[in-house]
């Protein structure tokens, strides 16, 4: 396969990578500290930042915020689990929606989000409308998200997935396939990830994997923007974690 197919997407990778790498160090040093401190600190944070909550998932895993024209999703399993008189004054003021409301409410929209483990906090920004991509063996794609990811355990730690959607013939959208791009000993490794059973062959078809990667290539300024959204407020949010700790 041409190594430069993909080229912009690796230059991606390791641009965001590189930057994220300082929060990744401090999401490293946190991990030692309750998650319960950890993701109320950041919850908190989202609150003096002008975040707005409007709604719980039915699990309560889930809060959704209105933070200024952009929706954004924070996981607070681990608070409602551990801690939750800490944010109870705010999250019992707003309501808990149903599956339908929820799918209401994020629809088709793609995202870009960071998910670091060491601290729990897992953030999600979405855009306004879905992404198209183009079309791909007679299969309309979309981009469903982007992610920034950082762990602690197993072969990849630190990466950039990419997760493909496309549109079923009753409107909704259903997952097709995944590209990730890890740092493994300084070196950008790409994999396509098999996100469905009956999509399982473009795992092995060189000529479509091809296609798939050159399509990504051309589009890789969307992920870009996606990941400045929620980096910025991610960025601000951990310093500010790790801040309070400090002092």
């Amino acid at each position: 396969m041409n190594r430069d197919i993909d080229s912009n997407l690796v230059e991606l990778a390791r641009k965001w990578l590189n930057k994220m790498m300082p929060y990744r160090r401090i999401d490293a040093s946190l991990s030692s500290a309750s998650q319960c401190f950890t993701d109320v600190t950041f919850f908190r944070f989202l609150l003096d930042y002008g975040c707005e909550p409007i709604g719980v998932s039915e699990d309560e895993e889930d809060l959704y915020l209105r933070c200024g024209n952009k929706l954004a999703r924070l996981v607070i399993y681990y608070i409602i689990r551990d801690c939750y008189e800490k944010i109870k004054n705010v999250v019992d003021k707003v309501p808990i929606l149903s599956e339908d409301e929820e799918y209401k409410l994020v629809g088709m929209r793609s995202y870009g989000s960071v998910s670091f483990i060491g601290t729990g906090i897992f953030l999600t920004v979405f855009e306004d409308e879905p992404v198209y991509l183009g079309v791909l063996d007679g299969t309309p794609l979309y981009l469903k998200g982007v992610e920034i990811y950082s762990s602690y355990t197993g072969n990849r730690q630190y990466g950039i997935l990419m997760f493909l959607n496309t549109k079923s013939k009753q409107g909704e959208m259903e997952p097709v396939v995944g590209v990730e791009y890890a740092l493994e000993e300084d070196k950008i490794v790409r994999t396509i990830l098999s996100a469905s059973e009956a999509y399982r062959t473009w795992e092995w078809e060189t000529e479509k994997r091809s296609q798939l990667l050159a399509m990504l290539n051309e589009k890789y300024t969307i992920m870009d923007n996606l990941l400045k959204e929620v980096t910025d407020i991610f960025i601000k949010g951990i310093v500010a974690v790790g801040t309070v700790l400090l002092y």
